[in-house]
């Protein structure tokens, strides 16, 4: 069992949430974690505590070294998202790669987005 699923069911247990969901964003400078609650009426009233809560989650992520698994199963969504990747229009995807270029080394500025190599970035 995982760490969300732990948090959730913790918040579901107490009728605080029905719903959680955490990501990643990879297009920023910075990677920006994100997570989402969907609370009920009495989370909603328990608000404090269930950003306290997080804060706690947040700081045990900091605490703990990062997991294989997260990393191998993140590069195999990223290979299944490049090869049914469908395209966009040509001026979207040009803008795409120019961004791109700001971010990561020649070579990689087609497959960077989707790729989780160590030395992948600049």
């Amino acid at each position: 069992m995982r760490a969300g699923e732990v948090c959730i069911f913790y918040l579901k247990a107490r009728g605080w949430a029905t719903c959680l969901s955490v990501s990643v964003n990879r297009y920023s400078v910075g990677d920006v974690f994100c997570m989402i609650i969907n609370l009920t009426d009495s989370g909603l009233e328990k608000i404090f505590e269930i950003i306290g809560l997080v804060y706690q989650y947040i700081k045990l992520l900091r605490q703990v070294l990062p997991q294989e698994w997260i990393f191998r199963e993140l590069q195999d969504i990223g290979k299944m998202s490049f090869s049914i990747f469908t395209g966009s229009t040509q001026d979207a995807y040009a803008l795409k790669l120019g961004g791109n270029l700001l971010r990561y080394a020649a070579e990689h500025v087609i497959y960077a987005d989707y790729a989780y190599e160590i030395g992948m970035r600049n």
